[in-house]
């Protein structure tokens, strides 16, 4: 029998999200329109939740979105991407992000967060450090490209070479502190990205 097709109806009709086998309850959306995440540059220099952020996504909420998504959230003080991002690396941003869950949820919403880490992405005029960036070993990324060996150095010059501890200890932060902050602050979701690839 072939599937019924679409109807316009259905966008406003709830959704189940998610399983216990995934690790939690599955959660409902009222309805099937979920806000992307937005890079809107509205938090504080330190990674705390800014008034503007949180009124920008309350009123995603209030409009009726089912599903709102935070901006980037960096895991990491040196993974800032850029300035006014909102952080997730630390105890003390917790509030913030508690802020954001009780209106979302108050509007009926759930919210989902995109932890992130810039990678070689970061800016370093913002964390004061220099980047993560791509290994050195043969085979890699560089060897990609055609570019003359004098492009590749000025290009790696720029970034701190991760090492397999950085990576695995990173890839751990992912998984752990952020997700559990985000659980912790009443959120629905984690979403991971990363500009590191």
């Amino acid at each position: 029998m072939p599937p019924s097709e679409p109807h316009e109806d259905d966008l406003f009709s709830p959704i189940t999200l998610g399983s216990a086998s995934e690790g939690g309850a599955p959660k409902v959306a009222k309805n099937r329109f979920v806000l992307a995440a937005m890079t809107n540059r509205q938090s504080h220099a330190d990674g705390s939740l800014g008034e503007d952020e949180l009124a920008w996504l309350s009123a995603r909420a209030r409009g009726g979105f089912g599903v709102v998504t935070t901006c980037a959230a960096h895991v990491s003080a040196e993974g800032q991407g850029w300035a006014g991002e909102l952080g997730i690396f630390d105890d003390r941003l917790g509030e913030g992000l508690e802020r954001v869950a009780r209106e979302f949820h108050h509007h009926g919403a759930l919210g989902l967060v995109q932890i992130f880490h810039g990678g070689r992405r970061a800016d370093a005029n913002v964390t004061g450090s220099r980047p993560l960036g791509p290994s050195e070993e043969e085979g890699g990324p560089r060897d990609r490209y055609r570019f003359t060996k004098h492009m590749v150095e000025s290009v790696l010059a720029r970034y701190r070479h991760i090492t397999d501890g950085e990576m695995n200890e990173l890839t751990g932060m992912l998984r752990r502190f952020a997700a559990d902050q985000a659980r912790e602050a009443a959120r629905d979701f984690a979403r991971a990205a990363s500009a590191a690839a």
